[in-house]
């Protein structure tokens, strides 16, 4: 699984994060917390996509937790 993330920050709104996996999801969230927004993407891969992309997502990015800490 290849996931790619990047951050644009802007004074007005908010700061946005992104995300897109493998070139076929893709996700946006706004603000800074990158260890928040990965636990809320775990949350809705499994609800969307199936449980088997949610866990490979989550082993791929275990890194945010430590980075966002």
């Amino acid at each position: 699984m290849k996931v790619n993330r990047y951050f644009e920050s802007h004074h007005e709104p908010n700061d946005t994060m992104f995300v897109e996996i493998d070139n076929r999801y893709r996700f946006t969230g706004r603000g800074t917390d990158w260890g928040r927004f990965r636990d809320h993407l775990i949350t809705v891969i499994k609800d969307t996509i199936s449980d088997e992309v949610a866990e490979e997502f989550e082993r791929n990015t275990e890194d945010w937790v430590s980075a966002s800490a």
